[in-house]
């Protein structure tokens, strides 16, 4: 067992789903920077191709959609596979249709609630016998809006809640491990880049309506940094919240 004080990325054995854009991309990218060995995981193949070249070795690819069973086993598998264990699974895959309540079908609910609550909860079923192996970290990527679900993209608020009970059923049935919750807040990406322009301007609409607009965003790389604070901290980190820091002006320079 690795001693708490001694935690460090560099030679960590990662696997990051959902790591073809967005947070996690720049998890799997960021990690691979400060030396550990990440196997990225997404449905876009060629988005983990270019990843994996930019990365230059540190990252293999694998692809693979979290909404089927055996994909979910085979991502672990292939990262256990490389590496020898795992440090650490990280489950950054989140979509989200658009729509009010009374026009959301059937098949959107699947696909969000099979991406954003069955994938991590078998992924991680399938993660956690290398993570009691290694005294490694689960980090799942929650939502501000799991609280408070959005007009429009109610069923992404729900299936976030749904996330939120999981992961809290997995600390109770193995409080040896730490089950690490990371609430979201707004972050520039592409998630909703194929959303019908109208319904963007009543998501909009709405959002003003409830005082949610914000000037500033985070963005992925912010986030992310933050995020693999978790893996190296020498001290447990259950639940933290990641949100946009609004009180500087706007000549100020992100960092």
């Amino acid at each position: 067992m690795t001693p708490a004080t001694e935690r460090d990325l560099a030679g960590q054995r990662l696997l990051v789903v959902g790591a073809s854009s967005g947070i996690g991309r720049s998890l799997a990218a960021l990690a691979a920077k400060a030396g550990a060995r990440v196997v990225a995981t997404a449905r876009r193949a060629d988005r983990l191709d270019a990843l994996c070249a930019e990365a230059g070795g540190q990252v293999i690819a694998h692809e693979g959609d979290a909404r089927r069973d055996a994909d979910c086993a085979a991502m672990v598998g292939r990262a256990v596979s490389e590496f020898g264990g795992l440090d650490a699974m990280i489950y950054a895959a989140g979509v989200s249709s658009l729509s009010p309540l009374l026009e959301t079908d059937g098949e959107a609910w699947r696909s969000i609630l099979g991406t954003n609550v069955i994938g991590p909860a078998l992924t991680c079923q399938a993660a956690l016998p290398h993570l009691l192996e290694s005294n490694g970290r689960a980090v799942f990527l929650s939502s501000v809006s799991a609280a408070d679900p959005r007009p429009m993209i109610v069923p992404y608020g729900a299936s976030k809640a749904a996330l939120d009970a999981l992961i809290q059923g997995w600390r109770n049935e193995h409080p040896d491990i730490a089950f690490i919750r990371i609430g979201v807040g707004p972050t520039s990406t592409e998630f909703g880049s194929g959303w019908d322009r109208s319904n963007i301007a009543k998501l909009t609409e709405a959002r003003a309506r409830m005082g949610l607009l914000r000037v500033r965003r985070m963005t992925s790389d912010q986030c992310a940094k933050a995020i693999l604070d978790t893996l190296t901290a020498p001290i447990w980190i259950e639940d933290i919240k990641l949100m946009p820091d609004n009180t500087r002006t706007e000549g100020d320079v992100d960092a």
